[in-house]
């Protein structure tokens, strides 16, 4: 089983490279739901960081965070 961190970014990936089209905006209602029920501590925060620095040039991260926290008023720790 994946740690809240690494789940997070595994949902970001899927909704960046979701071939199907089944559900193109899943990932948005997903990393809501491991945000606020399993991203309560800040050493999560610093390994979601960790490991998703080496997506950074390859996946719109930065947009999907900012898109969560201003449209959905998630509360997101560590400056993403």
């Amino acid at each position: 089983m994946l740690c809240p961190a690494d789940q997070l970014l595994q949902v970001l990936i899927q909704g960046t490279y979701d071939v199907s089209h089944r559900s193109p905006y899943r990932w948005i209602m997903d990393s809501w739901h491991v945000i606020t029920q399993n991203m309560t501590q800040p050493d999560q925060w610093l390994r979601f960081r960790e490991q998703s620095r080496s997506f950074e040039d390859k996946l719109p991260l930065i947009e999907m965070m900012q898109y969560l926290q201003s449209s959905f008023q998630i509360e997101i720790s560590n400056g993403y």
